[in-house]
């Protein structure tokens, strides 16, 4: 406790007074000739201690009394731990910092809430004297005051905040603030965030890191709340490109996902996807409160290279992330290598003539053979998918390579062969969770049945589009017969996916799912030792799917990046000297080249939404930019559970809620918190209920029985 008149203990001389008082009367009491009769001795004595304890009582009230008044001439405060605003003491570092996110566009009885905030800021500015300093931080895109700001200043710099449909770095902003607080240890230190309570920007601080507890208990956080019931919102979630084989003359499919984050239904929107400036399709959208709905469209690209779109919501009034974009490369040819144990000359590859011919046909493969001996040599980054045909062994020191490679986003096809070391084939499968050999069913060259190949079911990129029929025609095709194949157990968990089985239910084609690649899994070779599979009508056109469908990228050939984390990404550019355009606005990342291609790194602060050209002078590839999701979700904390919340990652001085505050109310709630809470009000009442009990002892406390 602090007082604010401590030259007014002075006063205290006063608690003297009923002391001299009393001692002035105390006296010692007087004898008296009375009867030698016992009992009146004894009423004397007990009189006597009565009267002493009523004094003493007293006595006791009145200096408390006295006391108390003359502390609350002194104004007692009970001090912060915020450190706040002060006449006296120290300069105040203040650091603030301003949500200025989409949400902040919102707008309530009181105005649009940037314009809250701001109002908040100025109120702390002012309070504030000429020797202090502030920190004005934004949350959101830019932040172009990194220097101690007079009051005179401040007020510049928040006049200059608007609502920044950019990246959320709240986490970034809290980290670099907090070091410069605790840098400047010549000042005092108080933080404030003004803030609308949004869930997703309080989880925005996961991962907050202090320097040390004692800067953590040295820089306590007092947020200020703006806005009170959030506006109901409907956003574009997610688009995505779908698994699939993407080719110039294909229609590309793209699902969209569209949230209602609202509490209300969302009726009579619409969904719109435009394909290079030409509408694709519509949805009229209806959605029940907190409901998430996909739609599917296509669209036929005209020319390879980048195809892209967006997609437009319609009939909601944040309009912010109304639109979404999406941009696909659309590759001329896919570059695929094969591995034999043969050398390059050699001509018992069964693979080599389907991939030879799909090249001569126009397709979109261009297939490179080599051996086991100079696999290890190769640069295989700048092929799309790897076919492993017929191979005794993977040997070990592989495996890491074809790991990352698979990793990052290509394909992989194993075809087993008579000689397949299943113990080391077991070995490889098993570093990609890819499942395991078990056992051989059939004679290798016997050519006796044992099964057939199963019927296809459509549904998956590889048999989708195998054979041109009418939407509802019924596939009719003599199925192949089966001699030799191997037994495969498939993996646990939802990485892989059954695509061919055999009449006995065997898996002949099993698909894994390994970071942004696929690896395809043949449990027979193309060898007409294994089945009449190679001389099938049904065989060329399901490899060729197969060899597409690997060399697609998990992401269906999307570059994209999403707002509020660091560009990074490796592309298959020849040069150093990057830039990353969007209109007249010119980006250098930092450049790294590495065995996959160009690592561009950049922060990306300034972006906002859109599409963004990247090149290095030869070759140029389109990226789209988004808006995080979670820059949608309007929804809120009450206050005590925003205080539990932000309560893992800062210490809350406390919380005020100026949306239910007037202008007056909230100035005197701040300057509280800053000052801290008089007491003095207290110490009046206590000294009130001193004098009462005095009086009521007076009137009531008898000295002698009746």
């Amino acid at each position: 406790m602090s007082f604010l008149n401590p030259f007014l203990f002075i006063s205290l001389i006063a608690v003297s007074i009923p002391i001299v008082i009393h001692l002035i009367n105390l006296r010692r009491p007087q004898k008296l000739a009375y009867s030698t009769v016992f009992f009146f001795k004894e009423l004397q004595k007990s009189t006597i201690r009565n009267l002493k304890l009523k004094k003493l009582l007293l006595l006791l009230l009145r200096v408390l009394a006295i006391a108390f008044l003359a502390l609350a001439l002194a104004r007692p405060f009970i001090a912060p731990k915020f450190s706040g605003f002060s006449t006296t003491g120290s300069p105040v570092l203040f650091g603030i910092v301003i949500d200025n996110g989409p949400s902040m566009g919102q707008i309530d009885g009181k105005g649009p809430y940037i314009e809250q905030a701001k109002d908040v800021a100025r109120i702390l500015v002012n309070q504030a004297r000429n020797s202090d300093r502030f920190l004005i931080y934004s949350t959101h895109g830019e932040n172009r005051f990194n220097e101690r700001l007079s009051p005179a200043q401040a007020l510049m710099a928040i006049d200059d905040i608007e609502v920044e449909n950019k990246g959320g770095l709240i986490r970034n902003r809290f980290r670099e603030l907090i070091i410069r607080l605790g840098d400047d240890i010549e000042y005092r230190t108080a933080l404030y965030w003004i803030t609308d309570a949004r869930k997703t920007q309080v989880s925005g601080l996961e991962g907050l890191e202090w320097p040390s507890e004692s800067l953590r208990n040295r820089v306590p956080v007092l947020p200020v709340i703006i806005g009170e019931e959030p506006t109901a919102n409907v956003a574009i979630s997610a688009v995505d490109i779908p698994a699939q084989i993407i080719s110039y003359d294909k229609p590309v499919g793209v699902s969209v996902e569209i949230t209602n984050f609202g509490t209300v239904p969302a009726i009579n929107q619409y969904v719109t996807l435009e394909a290079e400036g030409r509408q694709a399709g519509q949805y009229e959208i209806n959605l029940g409160p907190n409901q998430s709905q996909t739609y599917y469209f296509e669209s036929i690209p005209g020319k390879t290279g980048d195809f892209r779109g967006k997609v437009l919501l319609e009939g909601d009034p944040v309009s912010f992330d109304n639109t979404r974009y999406f941009s696909v490369r659309v590759p001329e040819r896919r570059k695929v290598l094969l591995v034999t144990e043969e050398q390059s000359g050699s001509s018992s590859s069964y693979i080599k003539p389907v991939l030879d011919a799909a090249e001569q046909t126009g397709a979109h493969v261009v297939a490179s053979r080599i051996n086991l001996e100079a696999f290890a040599s190769t640069e295989i980054d700048s092929y799309d998918a790897i076919i492993l045909e017929g191979l005794t062994e993977i040997p070990e020191y592989l495996h890491g390579t074809l790991q990352r490679y698979v990793q990052n986003g290509k394909g992989l096809i194993v075809l087993p062969g008579t000689r397949t070391s299943t113990t080391s084939y077991n070995r490889f499968l098993n570093s990609f969770n890819a499942g395991r050999i078990t056992g051989l069913r059939g004679d290798y060259g016997r050519f006796d049945e044992v099964a057939r190949l199963d019927r296809l079911v459509e549904g998956h990129p590889v048999l989708d589009e195998i054979f041109d029929k009418k939407e509802d025609e019924a596939i009719t095709i003599d199925l192949p017969l089966l001699y030799y194949y191997q037994q495969i157990e498939t993996p646990g968990g939802g990485g892989s996916q059954v695509l061919l089985r055999s009449t006995l239910n065997d898996p002949l084609l099993i698909e894994s799912r390994y970071g942004g690649g696929r690896l395809l899994l043949f449990a027979l070779s193309a060898d007409p030792g294994w089945s009449n599979f190679s001389i099938n009508p049904l065989y060329a056109p399901l490899f060729y799917r197969s060899v597409l469908y690997a060399a697609a990228s998990e992401q269906g050939g999307m570059l994209k990046h999403i707002l509020g984390r660091s560009f990074d990404a490796i592309l298959p550019l020849n040069n150093m000297d990057v830039q990353i355009t969007a209109g007249d606005q010119v980006f250098r990342p930092e450049a790294i080249r590495t065995p996959q291609g160009i690592r561009l790194q950049y922060a990306a602060i300034e972006w906002e939404p859109g599409f963004y050209r990247i090149t290095d002078g030869e070759v140029e590839r389109l990226m789209a930019v988004n808006q995080d999701i979670t820059e949608s979700d309007f929804s809120t904390f009450s206050t005590v559970d925003f205080e539990n919340a932000i309560k893992e990652y800062v210490d809350v001085q406390n919380v005020i809620m100026a949306g239910r505050l007037s202008a007056e109310e909230l100035l005197a709630t701040i300057q509280a918190a800053g000052f801290g809470s008089e007491v003095w009000i207290w110490f009046i009442i206590a000294a009130l209920l001193c004098l009462i009990a005095e009086s009521m002892i007076t009137k009531m406390y008898k000295t002698e029985k009746k």
